[in-house]
């Protein structure tokens, strides 16, 4: 295969000639042109042009490293008149996006590593400005959204929650798709106005469509859903029902533990320290006290002291014991398989 031939392969361009190939300062430059299908066309709306002036002349585009070395495309530019855009615009490149310097594929891979790691490293890694990166992402979210349908269309199985950020301060409302697993809508605040201005944006006929929501046992979310999914069915999610049986579950407890100062406070007990040998006796709310969470924590997650505390209120209070038997089942009911 000839060097150039292989070059294509590797910048993953098509309608590109391919003139040189060069290393200057450690960096290596591909001179390259578009083919004459590309010539003389908008850089915005693609369509074909007239040949205006030759604008910024020679330009470089940044494209994934090879080895460790920067690789740049490198082309003579120049200014079309678009009829349909009725403006003048820049030529079109085959190899990177309107109004950046950088290749399709080097704004890809930066925003998917920007989605699996912080934007920090992800600067750091792809050697360029922690702002670009944010630039790069707009770029091509832009890109992808407009030759994508609406994410809000076909939506059935839906789940409604909120969400803290920047440390906790703050929070977003944030809408997925169950059927798709993705996210679909987000918005800052969480409110029935917020929630509101999602169904707003769903309209009348989508929200009808809706079958199922999941969510918290928040009310604005059960008022929203009630106005307007009539059709939907509300499902609260499996989180917040084990959290709200192990809130119960701690009443239990905390109400035995009163129970069991009581008792104790009309009792004498013998002054001083204990004898030497003799082991100094636990009461039985001290125990239930330091007991909430061996009572709360699952069984193969108990550590051996926690077992004997389990035990021992096993003996003592059967009906807080039994209060965890029926957490337990109602978790394991969770993990179960259809």
């Amino acid at each position: 295969m000839p060097f150039k031939s292989i070059v294509k392969k590797i910048l993953g361009v098509k309608n590109i000639v391919i003139k040189k190939a060069s290393m200057e300062d450690g960096k290596i430059f591909i001179d390259v042109q578009p083919t004459k299908s590309y010539a003389c066309r908008c850089g915005c709306c693609g369509a074909k042009g007239t040949y205006y002036d030759r604008g910024r002349g020679v330009r470089t585009w940044r494209s994934l490293d090879c080895e460790g070395h920067q690789v740049f495309l490198r082309s003579d530019t120049y200014r079309v008149y678009c009829p349909r855009c009725k403006a003048v615009h820049t030529n079109l490149v085959p190899w990177a996006p309107h109004r950046s310097c950088f290749t399709h594929r080097f704004e890809q891979v930066t925003t998917w590593i920007a989605l699996q790691m912080d934007k920090s490293a992800a600067s750091r890694y792809m050697r360029i400005a922690w702002i670009t990166v944010g630039e790069i992402m707009s770029r091509v979210f832009e890109s992808v959204s407009a030759g994508a349908d609406s994410p809000l269309d076909g939506l059935v199985n839906i789940g409604i929650d909120e969400t803290s950020y920047k440390k906790g301060h703050s929070y977003m409302t944030v809408v997925v798709d169950h059927d798709r697993g993705k996210v679909v809508w987000a918005s800052e605040g969480h409110s029935e106005k917020v929630l509101s201005s999602f169904f707003a944006e769903l309209g009348g006929e989508r929200c009808k469509k809706i079958k199922l929501v999941s969510c918290d046992g928040a009310k604005w979310i059960r008022n929203c859903i009630e106005k307007y999914c009539e059709n939907a069915e509300r499902c609260v999610d499996p989180f917040h029902v084990v959290q709200w049986s192990m809130d119960a579950l701690d009443q239990v407890r905390r109400e035995f533990w009163q129970e069991a100062r009581r008792e104790e406070a009309g009792e004498r007990h013998k002054r001083g320290r204990p004898a030497q040998g003799e082991e100094k006796k636990s009461s039985l709310s001290t125990a239930i006290k330091q007991a909430k969470y061996a009572v709360g924590k699952a069984d193969e997650n108990l550590n051996e002291n926690q077992r004997k505390k389990l035990e021992l209120i096993e003996a003592t209070c059967p009906k807080l014991y039994r209060a965890r038997g029926l957490k337990e089942s109602l978790r394991i009911i969770f993990s179960m398989e259809y």
